[in-house]
């Protein structure tokens, strides 16, 4: 920013560091990487405690450089070299002589003073901008989208592979308790020994003496190994429906087994891409930090740059001065309780 007279109320209007970004931004950060494993990107998770070395360092800058500035302008030496100026200015018994030698002293001391406070200026806002850039440095963000997009679709494919595993377990449950309700309710009118050369037809069920349900339970058992096995009854009998059963219940046991595999993996890679979102979440908090307490050294760096403007005069800096000293109390006050 390049501040004149006619600029000199614009400086108070800069730009604030908000406490609340800054705040939750460091608790993100040192919360994410607290809890981040990262092993399958070991190229990142080897700069995570650095991340927060920087941090701290670029915040413990920030506070101690507001600190330091905050107490020089408190300084009350301008003012009283003002002071001694309309002093020496309204008193009539000093000769021209001793006045000029008056003058010059306190322009002397104006200056003193101006190059030891934009020097602690100069300094501050180059040590907090090279702190944040030293966090700004640490490069965390991923290249590209590639881990994550492999990931993800890795993801999906295990997604649509459970998906299917689970209609085949679904199909084979229900043909299992077919069956097994044949069976049960065969065994309950002692018939399996009756049908064990061969199955009742239709027409053999009928003239079977039991209720309608338990009737129906046998027709909708043997109806499902015809389909299964492609054969009519008379050529299946009752071992054919307990064998038929039992690799049902062998071939639902593989596929369930399968299928908590990939629902194990699939967990795996769920987690994977939970720490890259976590990741992801450390670098933009980041940025939001170092964003924020860019605001403090591009305002003293403003500073700066009004005092050494070719049109500044001496008697700018002291409007210079109090806009600074207004703008570095809104910026301590919200930095004290961080």
């Amino acid at each position: 920013m390049n501040m004149t007279t006619k600029t000199l109320g614009n400086f108070t209007a800069l730009a604030v560091p908000e406490k609340a970004i800054m705040k939750a931004a460091q608790q993100l950060i040192h919360a994410h990487i607290a809890s981040l494993k990262l092993d399958f990107f070991p190229a990142v998770k080897i700069k995570l405690p650095s991340v927060q070395t920087a941090l701290v360092a670029a915040d413990k800058v920030l506070r101690e450089k507001l600190s330091t500035l905050t107490a020089q302008l408190n300084n009350d030496q301008l003012k009283a070299v003002e002071a001694m100026r309309k002093e020496i200015d309204a008193n009539p018994a000093l000769s021209p002589e001793n006045r000029q030698k008056a003058v010059a002293m306190l322009d002397a001391q104006r200056a003193q003073f101006q190059s030891a406070l934009t020097h602690a200026v100069s300094s501050s806002a180059n040590e907090i901008a090279q702190r944040c850039d030293d966090l700004k440095q640490i490069n965390i963000k991923l290249d590209g989208t590639t881990i994550k997009d492999t990931l993800q679709r890795q993801l999906d494919s295990l997604n649509r592979q459970h998906a299917t595993l689970e209609t085949s377990m679904a199909s084979l449950s229900e043909d299992r308790r077919l069956l097994d309700a044949a069976i049960a309710t065969l065994e309950k009118y002692n018939l399996a020994d009756q049908f064990k050369d061969m199955l009742p037809t239709a027409d053999e069920l009928a003239l079977i003496n039991m209720p309608s349900p338990e009737l129906a339970l046998v027709q909708a058992g043997i109806a499902r190994l015809e389909k299964i096995l492609g054969q009519v009854s008379n050529a299946l009998n009752y071992i054919d429906l307990i064998n038929e059963r039992d690799a049902l219940r062998h071939r639902y046991n593989a596929l369930l087994a399968q299928s908590r595999g990939i629902n194990k993996e699939s967990k795996g890679i769920a987690r994977d891409l939970a720490e890259l979102q976590g990741l992801e979440s450390v670098n933009q908090n980041k940025i939001a930090w170092i964003n924020e307490a860019a605001k403090v050294y591009e305002a003293l760096y403003g500073f700066l740059d009004a005092c050494r403007a070719p049109d500044a005069t001496p008697g700018d800096f002291g409007g210079y001065l109090a806009e600074l000293n207004a703008y570095i109390q809104r910026v301590h006050e919200i930095r004290r309780p961080l």
